[in-house]
């Protein structure tokens, strides 16, 4: 159950860490993604996908170019190793505080706090975690961004400290909508280490 909660965890997180909005920061919109994550574990090297939801909407303007926005995320994980199988269902808050440093670049602090619930046969468990995530939304184009991101979350449940890396691009091809792919390498301290490829859809309001 640790590993599934842990997997579950690692691509929840995934999902969520799309957070930097590729030029939304500010703004509301909506999110649909899509994810693939593997985990090695010692000999256990299970993989899952799944798909997440979130909500984004500015709640603060500090000063010019300083702003605090609220995001919702909400996601589901199935996962699979040797026919067993695992869903886990995740939900959180995560608080993106942005600053306008130059034409184009915006760096990034976002707390986060959510509840994880796992079932593998017929064992059910619940966590929560909580994290900080870190980046630097660059605009390459008015089009196109790439966010590079470094993510802390912590299990609160099994003492779980999981440190991500990850890079995303996104393309705005319309003036309300954006696609998005992204890639995200996580390190499991004391459980072994993971990747997550994620994608989707963003939509102004």
């Amino acid at each position: 159950m640790k590993a599934t909660k842990t997997l579950a965890l690692t691509l929840l997180v995934g999902l969520a860490s799309s957070l930097s909005g590729q030029g939304f920061l500010g703004e509301s919109y909506g999110e649909a993604s899509l994810g693939y994550a593997k985990l090695k574990e010692g000999n256990f090297r299970p993989d899952g996908w799944g798909l997440g939801a979130a909500v984004n909407f500015p709640a603060l303007d500090v000063a010019q170019g300083v702003g605090i926005d609220f995001r919702l995320d909400a996601g589901y994980v199935r996962l699979s190793e040797g026919g067993a199988s695992a869903r886990a269902l995740g939900a959180g808050l995560t608080v993106p505080f942005f600053i306008e440093t130059g034409p184009g670049i915006r760096p990034f602090l976002a707390p986060n706090g959510g509840v994880v619930r796992a079932r593998s046969g017929g064992v059910r468990d619940t966590s929560g975690f909580i994290g900080l995530t870190g980046g630097v939304e660059l605009e390459v184009s008015p089009e196109i961004y790439v966010t590079p991101t470094i993510d802390y979350n912590y299990d609160t449940d099994d003492s779980v400290k999981t440190w991500s890396y990850g890079i995303e691009g996104a393309y705005n091809f319309a003036p309300q909508y954006a696609l998005f792919l992204g890639y995200e390498y996580s390190d499991v301290r004391r459980a072994g280490s993971g990747y997550t490829i994620f994608g989707g859809m963003r939509m102004r309001f």
